[in-house]
């Protein structure tokens, strides 16, 4: 990962269109947890802090024992 980050960290007021209820929801990990496992996409603009949500998911995930797979669109279109 690029950084250490955690969602307690993320500044809310900087970006108020986002939902904090939201994003604290995901960083529950329930949709890790369910039966039916998802994906999270983070979409927006450079500089609202998709990275740092990014970042504390995963982290979260990791302290939750899963493992995880961390890479940008930009790689994943790019391929090996």
């Amino acid at each position: 990962m690029p950084h250490h980050k955690t969602i307690d960290g993320y500044d809310f007021s900087y970006q108020p269109e986002l939902d904090p209820r939201r994003v604290r929801d995901l960083a529950t990990l329930a949709f890790v947890e369910a039966k039916a496992k998802a994906n999270a996409a983070l979409l927006g603009p450079p500089g609202v802090g998709k990275t740092h949500i990014a970042v504390a998911l995963a982290v979260a995930a990791c302290r939750a024992g899963f493992t995880i797979y961390f890479t940008t669109l930009d790689d994943m279109v790019r391929g090996p």
